[in-house]
């Protein structure tokens, strides 16, 4: 009876959609993920957005469904044109698990997304020290590119000043331009980022 109903939700659409919202469910009800899995191994299907299940459970934190998704065989760096991997939704919401989980996985950590960068530029935008942390501990580029940015501009336009400490840290450019011309330093809103970044350029 289950299989069967599960089997007519499924069969509606082709798309995710379905099958992603059985899995923010299952976070409960692990019996029927497994379900869910095992008759259709749609771990790899795409919604309307193109974005798969396992880019839903990084998005949501669901480090069970990510674990099973990505058991079954469910791509940890998929090929999107629109959406965010499953590495930059994790960095993008603070879900430092999922992020540990896709790392050990192979995600990559220099895949670049056209309008946010790197999931480092994504974390430092949002502010997520341990996110930023784990990233950069994990070999991430501190002076990756992005629309001739890189995420010390970002850590430092938003004023955060942990994170800032942290890149520079890890090797971060302090006299990296941007397409504008403008250092990190240049680009400060936060008095005591300024001055870490000023200091460290000897400005």
């Amino acid at each position: 009876m289950l299989q069967k109903k599960i089997k007519n939700t499924t069969c509606q659409s082709k798309m995710a959609l379905p099958t992603v919202r059985l899995l923010h469910y299952s976070e409960q009800k692990l019996n029927l993920t497994l379900v869910v899995l095992h008759l259709f191994l749609q771990v790899n299907a795409r919604n309307i957005d193109g974005s798969t299940p396992l880019c839903f459970a990084c998005a949501k934190g669901s480090l069970k469904c990510a674990h099973l998704l990505i058991e079954a065989g469910a791509e940890v760096n998929p090929s999107l044109t629109v959406t965010f991997p499953p590495l930059h939704e994790a960095a993008l919401n603070g879900h430092v698990h999922c992020l540990e989980i896709l790392m050990e996985m192979g995600a990559d950590l220099e895949k670049s997304e056209n309008q946010f960068g790197t999931a480092l530029h994504v974390a430092c935008l949002r502010g997520y020290m341990e996110c930023v942390r784990i990233l950069l501990h994990a070999g991430a580029n501190p002076n990756a590119i992005k629309r001739h940015q890189a995420p010390l501009h970002t850590a430092a336009l938003c004023g955060y000043e942990d994170c800032t400490s942290l890149l520079i840290d890890y090797g971060a450019n302090v006299y990296q331009r941007n397409l504008q011309s403008k250092r990190p330093a240049d680009l400060a809103t936060d008095t005591a980022c300024r001055k870490i970044l000023q200091t460290k350029a000897g400005m």
